[in-house]
């Protein structure tokens, strides 16, 4: 049990504080609780030895410190406990580290893999398990099984969303004001209104197999789950991404008219003016009029506008563009994770079957 600071009696009172990027920790028994909770902030300022007052005014000035890329301030962080985005790491490097590491006793992850870890870490959590598989069915001479786990490992090796993660992956949008990226894409766009509901596509491939595609849903610039739809692709064959963004967009937009509900404010589709040009012959062969819809292209996140031969090129810290990037991870999140399930569930079928193979042969040669 801790002893307090002050007397050595049991400590009841723990309180940890941040001062000048270093983490300090008071314990405290209940009468000294008592005495240093009563006092004012300005007698417990008045109390503080010289040094640690100047401590205090280096910690005002820390808390202007700011971030580059999303302008969150280190008050604030210290406010709500969430940074503003993976920049802030490195912005606030010398104050975060001695943080991180009272908290969890290292400053990198060791040990299991958690349960919520993002997609990249389950995928190679699963390459790893896979492969310690694939030794054991050689060593056993399970070759069916060994052919089988060997064709899994090279599909999750080739996984290609939309290209390779590797060199496509962008880095997690945390936007901080829904309404200021709201307002940032009305003026962008030059609508009446803000666009209150926005609904974002993305096309995803798994070797050239099934091609899936995701609509997720954003009111008041905001994800809303249960407008969030799946699709199978059935009338392409192989890889095409404006045949697969053609048959998503007359499913969704025939279905949405033919029930008479409202359109979204804004579409937004995952690619370049090629994937923005099919979305639009799609609702001209279909003689609908289409909601305000536009395409982001990655890497230089450009914003396509039909229409116009010249992207529209917004800063990397505009709230409009980290909103659409959002739209846009969220929808590719989304797709990932239901290609990820069939992945799955797929597998889980062809381990049923060997089963029963193996169950008929054994009865076979039983007879």
């Amino acid at each position: 049990m801790k002893k307090c600071g002050r007397c050595s009696k049991p400590a009841v009172l723990h309180i940890t504080e941040l001062r000048h990027g270093e983490v300090q920790a008071l314990h405290l028994c209940e009468s000294c609780a008592k005495q240093y909770l009563s006092k004012a902030p300005t007698e417990a300022m008045e109390e503080m030895p010289p040094a640690e007052a100047e401590v205090s005014d280096d910690l005002d000035e820390l808390d202007q410190r700011s971030c580059p890329s999303c302008g969150i301030t280190f008050k604030e962080f210290r406010a709500q406990g969430r940074l503003g985005c993976p920049h802030d790491y490195i912005a606030f490097e010398d104050e975060l580290l001695p943080l991180l590491e009272n908290i969890h006793g290292e400053t990198e992850h060791c040990g299991k893999i958690p349960k919520r870890a993002p997609d990249s870490s389950q995928q190679q959590f699963r390459l790893i398990k896979l492969r310690s598989e694939l030794r054991s069915a050689v060593e056993e001479e399970r070759y069916e099984d060994a052919a089988r786990i060997r064709d899994e490992i090279d599909s999750l090796r080739s996984l290609n969303l939309r290209g390779d993660l590797e060199s496509h992956a962008q880095p997690e949008v945390f936007y901080i004001d829904p309404r200021k990226g709201l307002e940032g894409l009305r003026r962008t766009l030059k609508l009446a209104e803000v666009p209150r509901r926005i609904e974002g596509i993305d096309i995803a491939h798994l070797q050239g197999n099934e091609t899936v595609a995701s609509l997720v849903q954003f009111i008041d610039g905001l994800p809303f789950k249960p407008g969030y739809k799946k699709f199978k692709i059935q009338s392409v064959e192989g890889v095409d991404d404006f045949a697969s963004m053609r048959e998503v967009v007359t499913r969704r937009f025939r279905r949405l008219q033919d029930e008479g509900e409202s359109f979204p404010d804004l579409l937004l589709i995952d690619g370049g003016k090629g994937q923005l040009n099919a979305v639009m012959e799609t609702f001209e062969l279909l003689n609908i009029k289409p909601p305000v819809t536009i395409s982001l292209a990655k890497r230089e996140e450009e914003i396509f506008v039909p229409g116009e031969s010249e992207p529209i090129r917004l800063s990397r810290h505009a709230y409009g563009l980290r909103l659409l990037q959002y739209v846009r991870d969220e929808a590719h999140r989304f797709a990932q994770h239901y290609h990820h399930m069939l992945r799955r569930r797929s597998s889980l079928g062809q381990q049923e079957r060997q089963g029963r193979r193996r169950g008929k042969r054994r009865d076979g040669a039983d007879g």
